[in-house]
């Protein structure tokens, strides 16, 4: 996957971010295990790709936690992760355009890297 809308140095806080449309949200989605759109609607306010996760125990979903941070700071780009007992929920979004790009989706894949 190129990341033809990745910015620059700053993230997906600066530069031109642009939204992808429908079409391009549902192929690209294909190709990741276990994330969904939210809202189901793809094309309304809000859109993010989110994922739940499980764990062993606290420490384990913990040390998750830390390694997408640490993907996050390299790629400049911050998910919302909710960590509880065993289990991380993820959601990605540019929250510049309140939408998702490809730079997206590149996190999620990165993340799923991870487990």
């Amino acid at each position: 996957m190129s990341c033809k809308n990745r910015c620059d140095k700053d993230g997906c806080h600066s530069g031109n971010p642009s939204a992808l449309c429908c079409s391009v949200k549902a192929e690209l989605l294909k190709g990741l295990e276990g994330w969904e759109i939210l809202p189901e609607a793809a094309c309304i306010d809000m859109v993010r790709l989110n994922k739940h996760f499980e764990f062993k125990n606290f420490v384990d979903a913990l040390e998750f936690v830390n390694k997408i941070g640490d993907i996050a700071e390299k790629m400049n780009h911050h998910p919302n992760i909710h960590l509880e007992w065993g289990k991380v929920r993820v959601e990605i979004w540019t929250h510049a355009i309140n939408d998702l790009t490809e730079l997206d989706f590149i996190l999620a894949r990165e993340i799923d890297y991870i487990k």
